[in-house]
């Protein structure tokens, strides 16, 4: 994703593109929630500092109740939201 030439070209400081991708990852679960269901939710890291944010974020993401599976794999952090988990369970049983 391409956030902007200023960011890109270093214009911008390091916390401002920290919080940018922050909201970025919170708008985007809301939406995965909401809007656009989604039990699944996947981030290109397109820099090292892209992949040592999801690192540490990756940690406080996955001690929440909220995901059964959050990794970084690759250039890919994927997280598995729980949401929707009792959904598809009673879809199988009615099934």
């Amino acid at each position: 994703m391409l956030l902007s030439p200023n960011f890109d070209f270093g214009e911008y400081a390091m916390g401002d593109y920290s919080r940018v991708l922050a909201r970025m990852v919170v708008r985007t679960i809301a939406l995965a929630v909401g809007e656009l269901p989604s039990r699944h939710v996947k981030f290109h890291l397109r820099s090292p500092a892209d992949r040592e944010f999801f690192a540490a974020s990756a940690e406080g993401i996955s001690a929440s109740d909220a995901f059964y599976d959050v990794a970084i794999k690759g250039s890919w952090l994927h997280m598995s939201l729980r949401i929707g988990e009792a959904d598809a369970n009673e879809e199988r049983q009615v099934g």
